[in-house]
């Protein structure tokens, strides 16, 4: 087992996460990230509603080619946070929480400098920035709404990166209810701004950027103030203070985060592209891309909010060197990640045409969006084991192990298979290369995981 000295700590201040794990604790935990996480997802998908009823489906198309973009944000977050709350969590279960909240302060505020880079080189080279997203300038429709909604919109992408940052160190400072309420009640006040945008006042595709723009930075503003005030918790803002030697411990852990998330935006990049090509229908190819890979989305979050959820739990208690506590947090994760990813498949196969029916589209593409989205959903099978992997060597700090398990799988299985599969079976290969990536790495995966299991003292 890897032996590690623990360090006395400067404070009296106790963790919220110093809790006996039971099932029960796990789940109370997790439930907020997991509420918050389909939340967040179904608001996205509610802006396409939105516009394909609202305004047209030309205008669905347009918003749905800008979700590459909008998931590269989060994993940008996911770079700073995945990796900071590691190390910041590990370094509170080792006593030094004044250091801890010094990295917090420098991680914010690099993060902010390097997230407003985005919508300045956005707003300065729109033309090829829609370019490379498939929305072509011969489809005069779509690219006027695209570009519309692009010079509003631009300016959400930081507050989405910020977001996700004050999410994961809300749930790491044992605040998950708090970040489900703030998402939750902004995400709700969004749907109304949609409704009275595009129903009552009739602003169109500006009304819906901006819509974009409030409900994403709302909850970032008040995720700020939280931290600015927060007398309850240990992580709150002081003077930045970090060395490079942390900082590059930080991204070498988030990136175990940020290179599949990062992935995740290509791969949703080229699968609208690879839909566009395959069915010949130009922009209406993005929009059925676009609907079932957010009606995915809303499957499959539920699994990576609880993972989300439970990794402060992991890198607390690695910190503090409880492992009697980490067998049993082992014990029920994987119990846990093993049984609910089957409810969420039947849930997908069975309401998959009552999903899609939400959309204003034809019965030919109706369809095609049902087949894809039932084909897809059999990836989530494996997809809890397969991402409590990676989340447990992250939580670990093993920063270079979960990099090299989420990168494999992204870069050397799925996209490869996106790009071969169609040649096969046309629109099903697409569907398909999602579900045979996740039954092939959990080989891999559970060979590390339990492999490694005594090494880090969690089996």
């Amino acid at each position: 087992m890897e032996e590690r000295k623990f360090v006395h700590t400067d404070t009296i201040e106790e963790s919220k996460l110093n809790r006996e794990i039971t099932i029960g604790f796990l789940m109370k935990y997790a439930l907020p990230t997991m509420l918050a996480l389909v939340v967040f997802s179904t608001f996205g998908l509610l802006d396409g509603i939105f516009a394909s009823r609202g305004i047209s489906q030309e205008a669905m198309s347009a918003m749905n080619a800008f979700m590459p973009v909008f998931a590269l944000m989060p994993a940008i977050g996911l770079l700073f946070a995945g990796g900071g709350s590691a190390v910041i969590l590990r370094k509170i279960g080792m006593g030094l929480n004044k250091e801890a909240r010094r990295n917090f302060s420098s991680i914010f505020l690099i993060a902010f400098i390097v997230t407003l880079l985005v919508p300045i080189f956005a707003t300065i080279f729109p033309t090829p920035l829609l370019n490379l997203l498939g929305i072509d300038s011969v489809d005069y429709a779509a690219y006027n709404l695209a570009q519309t909604y692009l010079r509003i919109a631009a300016w959400a992408l930081p507050f989405m990166a910020l977001g996700q940052i004050f999410n994961q160190f809300l749930i790491a400072d044992g605040k998950p209810n708090l970040s489900m309420v703030i998402s939750v009640l902004t995400s709700l006040i969004g749907v109304g701004m949609n409704y009275f945008v595009i129903f009552v006042f009739e602003w169109g595709m500006e009304g819906l950027a901006w819509t974009t723009v409030i409900g994403t930075a709302a909850p970032a503003l008040v995720q700020f103030f939280v931290f600015a005030n927060n007398k309850t918790g240990v992580l709150r803002f002081a003077r930045p203070g970090i060395d490079m030697k942390t900082l590059g411990r930080i991204m070498l852990v988030g990136m175990a985060g940020f290179l599949p998330a990062a992935g995740a935006a290509f791969l949703f990049l080229l699968m609208n592209r690879l839909v566009a090509h395959t069915l010949e229908i130009g922009a209406l190819g993005i929009g059925i891309a676009g609907i079932v890979m957010g009606l995915f989305g809303i499957i499959s979050q539920p699994i990576n909010g609880y993972v989300q959820g439970i990794g402060p739990i992991i890198s607390y208690n690695y910190g503090k060197l409880d492992h009697a506590r980490q067998k049993k947090l082992f014990r029920y994760n994987f119990k846990i990640l093993a049984f609910m990813p089957l409810l969420f498949l039947i849930a997908g196969n069975v309401l998959a045409n009552v999903l899609v029916g939400i959309y204003d589209w034809s019965a030919e593409l109706h369809d095609m969006a049902v087949r894809g989205l039932r084909i897809k959903s059999l990836a989530v099978v494996f997809m809890g084991l397969n991402a409590f992997t990676v989340t447990e060597f992250a939580a670990l700090s093993k920063g270079t192990i979960a990099t090299m398990l989420s990168t494999s799988q992204m870069f050397l299985l799925n996209i490869p298979l996106l790009i071969i599969l169609p040649r096969f079976w046309d629109i099903t290969g697409i569907w398909l290369a999602l579900p045979i990536t996740s039954a092939v790495s959990i080989f891999i995966n559970m060979a590390l995981l339990f492999g490694l299991g005594k090494k880090y003292g969690y089996r």
